[in-house]
């Protein structure tokens, strides 16, 4: 076979059109490419511009010597004005306005009676030690517990014969059965 330039380029399109893989990855070679060139290419045209060699004849002294080139913080504030990567430049923020804080309502803390509301003693077991069987009325769970036992943030305090002494933050009550 004979190698001719066009049998070439219908070799690389048919890889191209049977590889789409390869042929985005071209395509993303060539935009990243034409932007790199766009970026540096715009800037280093535009620097050797006629207009910036006249200014560079004129910014000689009067007698014909060429003046000293700027120091290094002309070019570091020139930096930092400039805006680098091209973003748009932040909006100026509007003043904040000014906010009223109020403070958060008294948090409720329930009291031991509306904690033992729910709770019944059904019974007391002496097993080794009192045990109390106390049961909630809303859902019908039975809870063995001993003194010094809890149920939630209630302490089982004793366990006297029918009686049962309940405390919560400072504050005593008896279930009776």
């Amino acid at each position: 076979m004979e190698f001719t330039f066009r049998s070439a380029i219908e070799k690389r399109v048919h890889g191209w059109l049977t590889e789409p893989w390869f042929l985005l990855q071209r395509i993303f070679m060539g935009l990243c490419a034409a932007t790199l060139l766009g970026a540096i290419g715009g800037g280093v045209i535009s620097f050797f511009t006629p207009s910036r060699a006249r200014a560079r004849v004129s910014d000689s002294a009067a007698d014909g010597a060429p003046k000293a080139p700027p120091s290094w913080d002309y070019y570091a504030s020139a930096i930092l004005k400039r805006n680098l990567f091209g973003a748009a430049a932040a909006p100026t923020a509007a003043r904040p306005k000014a906010v009223r804080v109020v403070a958060a309502p008294a948090v409720h803390k329930p009291t031991l009676a509306e904690l033992a509301a729910d709770l019944a003693l059904v019974g007391i077991v002496d097993n080794g030690g009192p045990q109390a069987a106390i049961m909630s009325k809303k859902t019908k769970d039975v809870s063995y517990v001993s003194v010094g036992g809890k149920i939630g943030d209630i302490t089982i305090a004793a366990i006297d014969g029918n009686r049962v002494k309940l405390t919560y933050e400072g504050e005593t009550m008896e279930l009776s059965l």
